[in-house]
């Protein structure tokens, strides 16, 4: 299937709460997301399978930096390409946006993620000890150089 990241808004946000429960286990709560909605520096996007917002990305543009600060895909709807898209899609914007770097943290267990990363070129950068909570685990940092 052809996924095409949508703009996500204020007025997702029961869908994305609903699908970080789901993908994630609650790892952000109303709140952040409420807080994510109102940032003026990020970029958030969804795809959709009907009605259905089965997976996002949020991206923070700070300077030079673009920093994947979320990302989600339905267990239903893993290993479909959603993930890849997704973060094709937030590295075109860091591009655009004139980013000399995008940067990540990930479990250092979550062989799935990590491999999806470094597919698209993200080599690691070092470890964040107890990076995670619930449950507790080290972020491993990981980075791209993208196009000047």
């Amino acid at each position: 299937m052809d996924w095409q990241p949508q703009p996500l808004g204020s007025q997702h946000l029961e869908a994305m709460l609903a699908l970080d429960q789901l993908a994630l286990g609650g790892y952000w709560s109303r709140e952040s997301y409420a807080a994510e909605c109102a940032r003026a520096n990020k970029q958030m996007w969804g795809v959709f399978s009907g009605e259905e917002l089965v997976g996002f990305a949020i991206l923070w543009l700070i300077l030079e930096e673009a920093h994947v600060v979320m990302l989600a895909v339905h267990p239903d709807y893993r290993r479909r390409g959603i993930g890849t898209t997704l973060v094709k899609h937030l590295l075109q914007i860091a591009t655009e946006h004139h980013c000399r770097w995008a940067i990540l943290e990930v479990r250092i267990s979550n062989q799935a993620a990590r491999c999806l990363y470094e597919n698209l070129g993200f080599v690691p950068l070092g470890i964040r000890k107890n990076y995670y909570h619930h449950p507790p685990e080290d972020g491993l940092t990981l980075w791209k150089q993208l196009s000047p």
